[in-house]
């Protein structure tokens, strides 16, 4: 994936910015769900697990979209 990126087009700022926050996401997503998976010590279903975790990172990601409007030079309204 990374050399068909990398070797037919010179990559721009907004696709690069796209693939770093995708990795910060994913590495989010790794994080919480190993704090909860530590936190979690009794038995919950496996959908609740999930549910936990989806919600934390839709709060988390609405949380920096608020952060995004509010201090971007750009107006994203």
């Amino acid at each position: 994936m990374h050399a068909a990126l990398s070797s037919t087009r010179p990559v721009s700022p907004e696709e690069q910015q796209a693939i770093t926050d995708l990795r910060l996401f994913s590495m989010v997503k790794k994080v919480i769900t190993i704090i909860i998976n530590r936190v979690a010590l009794f038995n919950i279903g496996q959908f609740y697990h999930q549910l936990i975790v989806w919600s934390t990172l839709s709060f988390l990601i609405f949380f920096e979209y608020i952060l995004m409007i509010l201090f971007s030079p750009n107006n994203y309204m």
